[in-house]
């Protein structure tokens, strides 16, 4: 499989990575002004990325996304790796959308578990394979799509 440049994001890929601009920036305690320098783009560019929801070009959003420390890449999967993609992207896109979030935190939580493991020899198993009922568990109860975070119900 060849990789595509970055530049050649598409516009979900860049409208998802857009998204994660103003609350990266916060935590790394910067304003738009300093971002927007560090990154070579006008503080009124950040300012859009982070408030019009319009999705901005690659050439704009690559340089402020590595200032953020994120350098995005063109996805390259081996076949299996690309199978079980679609396979949980299939499931994904037949939840409601209040659940997809949840459910895609308790995906990346199992998989992580399982990285873990892989790389631990002995005891640290049990342990790893007792936090994935909680991550199901997870998918059960609804979230806010900004924080991650339960609701009460």
């Amino acid at each position: 499989m060849s990789k595509r440049s970055t530049e050649n994001l598409s516009m979900s890929e860049r409208a998802e990575l857009s998204s994660q601009v103003k609350g990266l920036r916060q935590r790394l305690g910067m304003t738009q002004q300093e971002l927007a320098d560090a990154a070579g783009v006008t503080r009124q560019s950040i300012g859009n990325i982070e408030t019009t929801g319009k999705v901005p070009q690659s050439k704009t959003l690559i340089p402020v996304l590595e200032v953020l420390g994120i350098k995005p890449r063109a996805a390259s999967f081996t076949a299996e790796t690309s199978r079980w993609v679609a396979i949980v992207g299939g499931i994904m896109d037949s939840l409601p959308d209040d659940r997809k979030a949840a459910a895609g935190q308790a995906a990346v939580t199992a998989v992580t578990n399982e990285l873990v493991a892989a790389s631990n020899v002995g005891g640290e198993r049990e342990h790893v394979e007792s936090r994935h009922q909680a991550d199901y568990d997870l998918v059960s109860h609804p979230f806010t799509e900004e924080t991650g975070e339960l609701m009460d119900e």
